[in-house]
């Protein structure tokens, strides 16, 4: 064991010596520039008090100098460990890029919860649709979103019976659709295909249905939309149920019917008015 205590002195020594070879002028620079620079300080506002300058002209010049001197200390320093200072640096700067890589959807996790807080772009219990996912917002947090999935498809307004747990990094790649951006009432738009030959009695079923669906609820839903529309949109906008034709082909026509509801029961309300037109033997004859 005696050897081994004598081994590990010898190591210790060469060590220390080797350590005090590299490390020895150095530290003595640094000793010698932190001693010298506040006494140096010192003698210089001295003779700079006796100069016999005005007030102000004697402060600038000692704060000057004093500062010209630390500021020459700290350079000195830097020159004398610029090495190590160098190998510190790049140390730092590969650690950093190995963790950005390594963590790097992590972060954008992080930045997309950033976006979503500052952004106001959805909360709890809203029905929102991102990057084809399309549900209810039942919990977010600062790595992902967790929505109730409804679908599938934009038609259907029926819950599936499955969570979705989204990567926040999408909000910051794909634009945010929020169904529910009124909490109270929406306008609600879906379409119903009919034939050329009798469009225009599947128009006027279809607006007479949905003015019947909608009037318990009509005059509410046109006070509460009327002053939040009014305020986000640069022109006036019709709130009751409208019906809009377009083109689809030369014997196929699309009827774009958009209705006020309560924004909770769109796919009942929809469900409701297409019961009502299908019930019309008006309008079975309309479709193709």
């Amino acid at each position: 064991m005696a050897w081994l205590a004598l081994a590990w002195q010898w190591a210790v020594y060469n060590l220390s010596l080797a350590a005090a070879t590299w490390w020895g002028p150095k530290v003595l620079a640094s000793v010698v520039l932190v001693a010298v620079g506040p006494v140096l300080v010192r003698v210089l506002q001295s003779r700079i008090r006796r100069l016999g300058l005005d007030g102000d002209d004697r402060l600038w010049w000692q704060v000057t100098t004093r500062n010209l001197l630390f500021g020459g200390m700290v350079v000195g320093l830097a020159i004398v460990w610029a090495q190590q200072i160098e190998a510190v640096m790049i140390s730092i700067v590969a650690i950093a890029a190995s963790l950005v890589l390594a963590l790097k959807e992590v972060l954008l996790c992080l930045s997309g919860s950033v976006y979503r807080a500052f952004s106001g772009a959805f909360k709890i219990g809203d029905r929102i649709e991102v990057a084809g996912w399309r549900g209810d917002v039942i919990d977010h947090g600062p790595l992902a979103t967790t929505l109730l999935e409804v679908g599938p498809g934009r038609e259907v307004h029926q819950v599936s019976g499955r969570l979705v747990s989204l990567p926040n990094s999408l909000f910051l790649s794909h634009p945010i659709v929020n169904e529910s951006f009124t909490d109270e009432f929406v306008l609600h738009p879906f379409e119903v295909p009919v034939s050329h030959a009798n469009w225009r009695q599947a128009e006027r079923v279809l607006l007479d249905t949905a003015n019947e669906v909608c009037t318990p609820w009509l005059e509410e839903a046109r006070e509460w939309l009327g002053r939040r529309l009014d305020r986000w949109s640069v022109v006036p906008v019709a709130v009751e149920p409208r019906v809009q034709v377009i083109v689809e082909g030369a014997d196929l026509l699309r009827l774009l019917v958009r209705v006020p509801c309560p924004a909770r029961k769109k796919g009942k309300v929809e469900q409701e008015i297409l019961h009502r037109y299908l019930d019309s033997a008006a309008s079975i004859s309309a479709l193709r």
